[in-house]
């Protein structure tokens, strides 16, 4: 019993091996980006969903991405930027990249608004 509830909670995750790594990756994407077409057949656009679900489902993807960011370094590959001499970017980092960027359109296109419309849209016979 030499090790600490700290050093078990520090590596949680970290050890993972590369398969059980890229399934749970498949696994989060799959419920992320399912849980995005889910909402947008009941609520239309994301400038129609109601703003606490656009919080949780920008939530989601945030910390979905974060634990990612955690567990993925059995899979990270080659270094794109260095941030410092013993951290950077790596390949693996930029496959949390698809549920942010979803994310952040999510939030983008509800927060933002509509855009005018013009009087000739407004007076075309369809």
């Amino acid at each position: 019993m030499g090790t600490s509830l700290h050093s078990v909670v520090a590596t949680l995750g970290r050890n993972l091996d590369p398969n059980d790594s890229i399934e749970f990756l498949a696994v989060v994407h799959t419920v992320f980006f399912s849980l995005i077409v889910v909402l947008a057949v009941r609520f239309g656009s994301p400038r129609t969903w109601p703003l606490r679900v656009v919080a949780a489902t920008a939530g989601f993807g945030v910390a979905a991405s974060l634990v990612w960011l955690w567990i993925d370094h059995n899979v990270e590959g080659n270094v794109l930027l260095a941030v410092s001499y013993n951290h950077g970017v790596t390949v693996g980092d930029m496959l949390a990249l698809p549920m942010l960027v979803v994310s952040a359109l999510v939030v983008a296109v509800r927060v933002c608004p509509a855009p005018a419309r013009s009087i000739r849209d407004e007076h075309r016979v369809p």
